[in-house]
């Protein structure tokens, strides 16, 4: 670690725990660190497992009783925004990995799975403007649901995934989809919205079994 992450590591450390935030060991803080408190969030909502490591720009929103929740040897790259509000919660499993320019808007609650990967430019997102008619968009305020991504997933770059979407173990997302339902384990979707396309271990058109299972 170069001596400026260092100081900033040890300095955020000491800053957040100040606040009230629990902290594990190890905390890696590799670019700023900005931080947006409304509406009565508290620090005290923030929980960072050991050998997480911040590398880059890191956006932190937290409002309306909203709470953080990041695992063991969690990595960020740059660019992040996490954002937790409503009283909901945002969590972070063991040993995820977040590309760089992703949102993670947890604002009806966000869940992401041990051992989860997501690519640069990833967006899930758990909440969605009203649009009723005869009112403009801008004043009616937000609807959501929870979105709950499994363990062991990987989401390609550039893909989005839409409020209450569930997806099981294993999961794959294809670059550029677009998630608008839940899908069980195993799956490979692509697409806008996203569909179907096997599962983790079945032959594609014109493979053997025994090649599926090495390609999988």
């Amino acid at each position: 670690m170069s001596l400026p992450d260092a100081l900033r590591s040890h300095y955020w450390t000491w800053r957040l725990r100040l606040a009230g935030a629990a902290v594990g060991r190890n905390l890696r803080v590799q670019g700023p660190l900005r931080i947006l408190l409304r509406d009565g969030a508290s620090l005290k909502n923030l929980h960072v497992g050991d050998d997480v490591t911040l590398g880059g720009t890191t956006y932190l929103r937290m409002r309306a009783g909203g709470r953080v929740r990041i695992g063991q040897r969690v990595s960020l790259g740059t660019e992040v925004w996490l954002v937790a509000a409503n009283a909901a919660l945002l969590e972070l499993g063991d040993d995820v990995q977040v590309g760089s320019y992703c949102l993670l808007n947890g604002g009806h609650g966000l869940s992401i799975g041990a051992d989860s990967w997501l690519a640069g430019f990833v967006y899930l997102n758990s909440s969605d403007h009203k649009i009723e008619p005869g009112r403009l968009i801008r004043e009616q305020g937000y609807t959501g649901a929870a979105i709950a991504i499994g363990p062991d997933n990987w989401l390609g770059g550039h893909s989005f995934i839409c409020k209450g979407v569930r997806t099981g173990r294993g999961v794959v997302v294809g670059a550029g989809a677009v998630v608008t339902k839940s899908f069980g384990d195993e799956a490979i979707v692509a697409g806008n919205p996203a569909r179907l396309l096997r599962r983790r271990g079945e032959p594609r058109r014109g493979q053997s079994a025994t090649e599926a299972r090495h390609d999988a």
